[in-house]
């Protein structure tokens, strides 16, 4: 009979979480991410953002909203690294030493067959 050591750690597996991730078509969208194979999601300006790109973790799954025009989800990515500094540069074009910034990378999963718009989610 197999016996386990109250001294063993047993390991959580990681439970996968579920993300939004909103980008202007016109600016970058799931078709350029499937192009592309992958991105670092980064630009994000908004401190509560920033938190949640810092609480993704690899394999998490996120909703691609296409903003502004469409209005919808279109596609599922995954997150494939974890968050680390984004590289920002100031107004000469010098890179900062430390950004308070964060980005993750992702790759695309799939595309929704039919687009979710924001009306239907209410």
């Amino acid at each position: 009979m197999n016996q386990v050591s109250k001294d063993t750690e047993f390991k959580k597996p990681h439970a996968k979480n579920y993300w939004l991730l909103k980008s202007e078509p016109d600016t970058f969208s799931f078709e350029n991410l499937e192009r592309d194979g992958k991105t670092w999601w980064d630009g994000v300006r908004n401190h509560q953002a920033k938190n949640f790109l810092k609480a993704m973790s690899i394999g998490d799954l996120a909703l691609f909203y296409h903003s502004i025009s469409d209005k919808a989800v279109v596609g599922v990515c995954e997150v494939s690294q974890p968050h680390r500094p984004e590289p920002v540069r100031d107004e000469q074009g010098a890179l900062l030493a430390s950004s308070p910034w964060v980005m993750v990378e992702v790759v695309p999963r799939y595309r929704l067959a039919k687009p979710v718009t924001l009306a239907a989610m209410k």
